[in-house]
């Protein structure tokens, strides 16, 4: 645990260090997702100290409740992993391009106002990658 905190805290500190004149987003994204990662690796190793020794991961593959969870569902298999990742990338484009979107709105615009800026931020975001991610 402590490699982690370590690791965590020298990757913090090398993007902070480098010559940033802002801190972009890019750089509040890498930290996000380090502490993500590290609060999900805490959480479950103390869910593994934490947990009794009659729960279903500890019992043999064999038993009757892995037979009863083994029956109920279905495993599948994508064909083409790089779908999946490409479907994922455009799904997640496309929430970044309504959030840029949303955050241009104003809550005392009018109706037409709100349908206009739709259009033409929709299709700037769209066409402007970068600017829609920032």
């Amino acid at each position: 645990m402590d490699s982690l905190i370590q690791l965590l805290d020298n990757t913090v500190n090398d993007l902070l260090l480098q010559r940033y004149d802002r801190i972009t987003s890019y750089v509040i994204k890498r930290i996000y997702v380090l502490s993500a990662k590290t609060y999900i690796a805490d959480f479950i190793l103390y869910s593994a100290m934490c947990t009794p020794e009659t729960d279903i991961f500890y019992q043999d593959i064999n038993c009757k409740d892995w037979g009863t969870l083994l029956n109920c569902y279905t495993y599948h298999e994508f064909e083409d992993n790089k779908k999946v990742v490409k479907a994922y990338k455009n799904f997640y484009n496309y929430v970044a391009i309504g959030n840029a979107m949303k955050s241009k709105l104003r809550e005392d615009d009018m109706a037409i106002t709100k349908m206009i800026k739709h259009g033409l931020y929709g299709t700037y975001y769209f066409l402007n990658k970068k600017e829609r991610i920032d």
